[in-house]
């Protein structure tokens, strides 16, 4: 008991892909249901922040969310796959 085990790059990924691509299709939906739009991304960026910890990126995909017509762009599997390869230039996956 609380011994709180690293996630690695890899395990980070899955997860953050996995809730990014749930969002932005929920994001390409809310053109339907504009309203649908802010839970799923406070909820998507609490997940990131919790997997990555606080980045910059995040902040930039907050705001492009926020724009209509950017906000049907993969841009939330786009920060997962960009932090992913930031992070995998040091041994222990953290950047």
């Amino acid at each position: 008991m609380g011994h709180k085990v690293p996630l690695t790059s890899l395990t980070r990924l899955i997860v953050t892909l996995a809730v990014g691509g749930v969002a932005d299709a929920l994001n390409i939906v809310d053109t339907v249901a504009p309203i649908i739009y802010i839970p799923v991304d406070c909820v998507t960026v609490l997940v990131f922040l919790a997997a990555w910890g606080f980045r910059p990126e995040l902040l930039a995909v907050l705001i492009a969310e926020m724009i209509p017509g950017l906000n049907v762009l993969p841009t939330w599997v786009a920060v997962a796959l960009y932090l992913y390869g930031k992070s995998g230039s040091t041994p222990n996956g953290h950047a």
